[in-house]
């Protein structure tokens, strides 16, 4: 039996504890206002210095290159030959109410998200409604939800067969999620007091460097 897939490629991995931390101490120390530049209802985004970028770039696309080759695999891609390149990197410290609504990034080809920390107290809490979104999450949206049919009777050919529009992911410490950089995305708000959820994203540039065939 052979699965065949298809739609937008994500991947989720887990970055080293090192790398976690560095990430997390650094992020907190920076004061340049990144909320011009996002769209986020969150106060406190922080855009990391071009030094620390620099500094972090290489352990980032390690990731970043093990993604493309998963993918290169996945679709029987031949060899071609490309060099990535980090174009942003920020900080977000997300607290009780606030949230990222849909939205994608326009400044790179690929863009992740690494989660710094992320509370158990988040982890807790229960959604609004069995239809509503976990609190916390992030949901990343493509194509049509498109239900078959709306009658009782058809119930569960629309569960087998409906395409899944949304794919709902509660975050957990130490994780990235690398994906296409046009998929729409948002993150849901959580209401515990006192606590962040910290992540770190940014952008990937893909360029080939030499003109191969790809298929």
């Amino acid at each position: 039996m052979k699965e065949l897939k298809f739609g937008p490629p994500l991947l989720i991995t887990n970055i080293s504890e090192n790398l976690r931390t560095d990430l997390l101490l650094e992020g907190v120390k920076q004061k340049d206002d990144a909320r011009s530049k996002l769209v986020g209802h969150i106060e406190n985004e922080k855009m990391y210095s071009e030094l620390l970028k620099n500094k972090f770039e290489s352990d980032i696309l390690i990731k970043i290159e093990e993604y493309i080759e998963w993918i290169k695999i996945e679709r029987s891609i031949k060899h071609t030959n490309y060099k990535t390149r980090l174009n942003g990197l920020w900080i977000n410290r997300q607290k009780s109410g606030e949230h990222n609504p849909p939205h994608r990034h326009f400044n790179g080809t690929i863009s992740f998200v690494i989660y710094l920390d992320f509370p158990e107290e988040i982890k807790n809490e229960q959604p609004f409604s069995e239809v509503s979104c976990r609190p916390g999450t992030i949901s990343f949206l493509y194509g049509n939800n498109t239900q078959l049919d709306v009658t009782h009777q058809t119930e569960l050919v629309n569960k087998l067969l409906s395409p899944q529009a949304m794919i709902q992911h509660m975050p957990t410490k130490g994780e990235m999620i690398i994906f296409p950089s046009y998929l729409i995305h948002y993150v849901s708000p959580f209401y515990t007091k006192g606590v962040e959820r910290i992540s770190v994203s940014g952008n990937i540039s893909v360029i080939q460097t030499e003109i191969k065939s790809i298929i």
